[in-house]
């Protein structure tokens, strides 16, 4: 198909570059996006967006994906892993109400009808809060297949966003700009129905530019700053 279009005879121009990716870790995710990029250079295609129109994690289509343990935290390391490729645009699958692929909600609560939220919710309202702050801040210190950071800002905020899969201990955050600590909040899904659970997390503050906080494997932390 890229060969037909981009041939002298046609010379026809490509909008969108569409694909789907199930992925066994989120790091997979950023890796089918420098491929599906690594294509499209291939044949000199350029100004083309890049969108993955159908993500999920593999293991949600043999299983109950929103009682699987950690898919919260696997689909909120695929958003910033996203975020920090050459992906344009993704859409999630899927949001379909009831759907055993769904990890952010149902309606077959106790009540007919009755929504019930999953903690893959919290995966995507945190990375909304950074999204509508408009303005990616550059971050370090990922660990492959442990710790996902990502950050945000506007003229006046700022957030970050600290997914662990495989880590516990303290976090030591260098914050770079004249900003105080608004709040924190802790994300988990060790409910045995996965519900999330969201706590405050109080007595920390910014100290000569750095927070120090503690995180278990499995979790997500939201920090917000004002500056």
């Amino acid at each position: 198909f890229l060969k037909y279009i981009t041939s002298d005879e046609n010379k026809a121009p490509l909008d969108f570059f569409s694909w789907h990716c199930y992925a066994d870790t989120p790091e997979e995710v950023a890796l089918h996006a420098g491929y599906a990029r690594d294509i499209l250079n291939t044949y000199n295609i350029k100004n083309c967006e890049s969108i993955l129109n159908e993500f999920n994690m593999y293991y949600c289509f043999s299983k109950y994906a929103p009682l699987e343990k950690g898919v919260f935290t696997d689909v909120a390391s695929s958003l910033i892993q996203a975020q920090k490729s050459d992906i344009d645009m993704m859409m999630y699958y899927m949001f379909a109400p009831n759907s055993v692929y769904n990890c952010a909600y149902t309606l077959n609560g106790i009540r007919r009808n009755q929504i019930v939220h999953f903690a893959g919710i919290e995966a995507f309202a945190c990375f909304n809060k950074l999204y509508v702050l408009g303005n990616e801040v550059r971050t370090s210190g990922d660990i492959v297949g442990a710790v996902d950071v990502l950050a945000a800002k506007n003229e006046s905020e700022g957030a970050i966003m600290v997914v662990s899969r495989d880590f516990e201990g303290e976090l030591d955050i260098d914050i770079s700009g004249d900003y105080v600590l608004c709040s924190a909040k802790r994300i988990d899904d060790r409910s045995e129905d996965r519900t999330p659970n969201v706590s405050e997390i109080f007595n920390i503050a910014i100290n000569n530019g750095r927070i120090k906080i503690m995180i278990e494997k499995e979790e997500i932390l939201l920090l917000s700053l004002r500056g």
